[in-house]
């Protein structure tokens, strides 16, 4: 674990991942998630990530540039039953990102 001594160290860290090779090849950066759920959407809209990420990107412009979307999914529990609709968890790297999704009204 590296700790930066503020947040413009720990943004240029990020940035540039040169540093990486240090600590070998299969080195990589694990960044913590926040999850915002979207409630009542299709199943049959989601194919898979990219096209998910893709598709909340441009239905949601005002996201772009400003909100890292890292992974998207249905719990496990909830695919088992077969509804059509289910809640969608949406998965940022940034609090501050999460409360833009959560203040903007995710469409």
């Amino acid at each position: 674990m590296l700790t930066m001594e503020d947040e413009q160290a720990r943004t240029s860290w990020l940035s540039d991942s040169k540093w990486l090779k240090t600590f070998g090849t299969r080195a990589r950066v694990k960044r913590r998630e926040f999850a915002v759920i979207a409630y009542r959407i299709r199943v049959s809209q989601i194919q898979g990530q990219e096209q998910a990420i893709e598709e909340l990107y441009k239905q949601n412009p005002k996201l772009v540039g400003t909100v890292e979307i890292v992974q998207v999914a249905f719990t496990k529990k909830l695919l088992r039953l077969g509804r059509l609709t289910r809640p969608l968890i949406i998965s940022v790297t940034e609090l501050e990102q999460a409360n833009r999704l959560i203040s903007a009204g995710l469409i």
